[in-house]
């Protein structure tokens, strides 16, 4: 269960039982999810095995409680093998655990040992707090020690305050204050930090009921930074907000007293975590799926299910994946995030400053380390803010991480030789990149004319179009500068050399088909003149920056001739309504068009309709090329020649 801490993602590794060591603490993280975030419904086994109840390393024993630290180690409670496993980021069902705590299968009292320990919390020092059920007691168990120490209960089973009934989740709080959701004692205690006498009771009354004052059966439990406790209060499916100090609660989910499928209800719930932006996600067992409720609503929405078996725990991993402790089958299962890239959304008031910032790399420094670009020439964001830059001149693509500035190192995600190369694992002078809602990036890889797709986190990618070398017929590409990656993952080129836009689709690496120019260089409707930016709407209508003729062409789906849209045709301009040598396009939510009018150095804004452009960001620039919305509406641009990254800031 993801109930039992603030810092359930700043946990440490534990390398073996008795060996200690001195690696700092992963840095406490809260539960951030990209703000486009779904799950895959198509889950994947990341610990245990299916119906395969073991003590081997490599197989679990009616799990109950998961989380995970700064390096991605998952932690899951092992509750019928009595003992805490630790498996390594991107384990299996295969994958053997390191035993961190409870050195006996068979169970015990000892402060070595658990008797089906249910919960488990973590404080950012790494020491592990671990609800030991039939124990009726906390024990703290500090890393790489051989055993724990009990923090409260310990005096058998009772309803008094210096006991604990039997009890399935905890939460510590950031003062390592402990929290005790008790089942059988319908009501949740808080154990403060060294007080090992006795808690105080902070919601229900101790006796069985469904009034706004008690509990039944109380599981998962969360405290958010104003101590408010949220309780999934599981024999009346419903979750209940209590305040500080109230002796009363808010009915906030479910319908009290009934389960059912519906979405405004559950069925004996178990769990409940938040993310972020203060969405609640509540493990609904009876339901088989997690509820996703976001702040004020009345309704949940299923953003995972399966077939499942008495689940109980749920935790995000680092990438914002659902884990489940799927209980009764014996294994962790995980529904990936997808994370779609964020529509370009702004305000219907935005102005942006000509004040830029740098995002990444130097200012006329060009080189190959982490920090520094060599002729950046586009860009991309994906759903979570991290920033794709194509660096030309070192072959590669790097991703520097949402809030970026020009000394954040960027992490190479594609393209592992800085000198370039013709390999599966090379480029030679990329010139654009686009990502799927998976993440997947298709990369232009202009000097081997090809375009290259490549898996995230793969050490290499394979080709989907193109590859041939360079040519006019239809099975291969030329010189090209942009791509555009439909929803159906067909790609777009936009051949430079031929003049042309060519269409590949989605698995047909044969040959293209061409949809916008004649493969001439001309001026008329049917031509085009050295293209670049591209873009597709809803509609499938292309619009086409074309460069040489400085000017916007739009080409409704099966035409054969474009219409002007923007720009004087042939003729170069820093009128209002004209363009010199345009590189890049993009649309806002209204239909807004932004150009990167490269020449001008500025970026021009088009109403539907409208005769000219309004500059919504000038500066001195050296060759800008591609540019892009961030998630909140700013508007980075290449900066090509300078090689650096710069950030116009949006007002609203």
């Amino acid at each position: 269960m993801y109930i039992s801490t603030s810092f359930k993602n700043s946990l440490l590794n534990f390398t073996a039982p008795i060996t200690t060591t001195t690696m700092a603490p992963a840095t406490p993280s809260s539960n951030q999810v990209c703000p486009t975030a779904y799950w895959n419904s198509t889950f994947t086994i990341v610990a245990g095995s299916t119906a395969a109840a073991s003590t081997a390393l490599n197989r679990l024993n009616s799990p109950t409680d998961i989380t995970f630290d700064g390096y991605g180690n998952m932690y899951v409670v092992d509750t019928a093998n009595h003992r805490i496993q630790l498996f390594p980021p991107g384990s299996t069902s295969s994958t053997s655990a390191v035993n961190v705590a409870g050195f006996t299968t068979t169970g015990g009292s000892g402060l070595s040992e658990f008797n089906t320990p249910s919960s488990m919390a973590v404080d950012d020092n790494g020491t592990m707090y671990i609800l030991d059920t039939n124990n009726f007691r906390v024990v703290k168990w500090i890393r790489g020690q051989p055993l724990g120490f009990t923090v409260a209960g310990g005096r058998g089973t009772g309803t008094t305050l210096d006991k604990i009934g039997t009890s399935y989740a905890i939460y510590l709080d950031d003062q390592s204050n402990i929290y005790i959701s008790e089942y059988a004692n319908h009501r949740v205690t808080k154990w403060f930090n060294g007080n090992l006498t006795a808690g105080i009771r902070i919601a229900g009354t101790s006796v069985l009921g469904n009034t706004t004052s008690q509990l039944k059966n109380p599981w998962g439990i969360y405290v958010d930074a104003n101590n408010t406790l949220y309780v999934v209060d599981q024999g009346n499916h419903r979750v209940q907000k209590w305040t500080p100090g109230s002796v009363n609660a808010t009915t906030l989910a479910g319908e009290s007293g009934v389960a059912g499928a519906w979405s405004y209800q559950f069925n004996l719930p178990t769990d409940i975590t938040f993310d972020q932006y203060n969405n609640m996600y509540i493990m609904d067992s009876g339901n088989d799926r997690i509820q996703r409720w976001w702040p004020g609503s009345t309704y949940g929405v299923t953003v995972a299910a399966a077939v499942l078996s008495n689940s109980k725990g749920i935790a995000f991993d680092p990438f914002g994946g659902l884990a489940v402790a799927d209980y009764s089958n014996h294994r962790i299962v995980l529904f990936p995030a997808v994370c779609p890239n964020a529509p370009n959304q702004v305000c219907g008031t935005a102005l942006w400053s000509s004040a830029f910032r740098i995002v990444a790399g130097t200012t006329a420094s060009a080189g190959a380390t982490a920090t520094l670009l060599n002729a950046p020439i586009d860009v991309t964001f994906d759903g979570y803010g991290n920033m794709y830059v194509v660096d030309f001149s070192n072959h590669r693509i790097q991703r520097f991480r949402n809030g970026s500035s020009g000394t954040t190192a960027g992490v190479t995600v594609a393209g592992f030789t800085t000198a370039g190369g013709g390999g599966l694992s090379e480029f030679n002078n990329p010139s654009a990149v686009a990502l799927d809602n998976n993440g997947t990036m298709y990369i232009l890889d202009r000097d081997n004319f090809r375009v290259v797709k490549w898996l995230a986190g793969q050490p290499l990618g394979f080709t989907v179009a193109g590859g041939r070398g360079t040519g006019t017929t239809l099975d291969k590409i030329g010189t090209s500068y942009a791509i555009y990656l439909d929803d159906q993952s067909n790609v777009y080129i936009s051949e430079n050399s031929n003049h042309r836009v060519t269409k590949w689709l989605n698995g047909n690496l044969a040959a293209g088909t061409r949809i916008a120019g004649n493969s001439t260089l001309g001026s008329t409707p049917a031509q085009l003149n050295s293209p670049w930016g591209i873009y597709i709407d809803g509609n499938y209508t292309l619009y086409v920056v074309d460069r040489g003729n400085h000017r916007v062409q739009m080409w409704s789906s099966g035409a054969t001739t474009g219409l002007l849209i923007a720009g004087e045709s042939t003729v170069a301009g820093a009128w209002s309504y004209q363009f010199n040598s345009p590189t890049a396009i993009t649309f806002d939510q209204y239909n807004n068009m932004f150009i990167m009018d490269s020449g001008n150095n500025r970026i021009q804004r088009w109403w539907p309709g409208s005769t000219y452009g309004v500059t919504m960001a000038a500066a001195v620039l050296s060759n800008p090329r591609g540019m892009a919305f961030d998630p909140y509406g700013n508007l980075v641009v290449a900066d090509y020649s300078n090689h650096r990254m710069v950030l116009f800031p949006v007002t609203c």
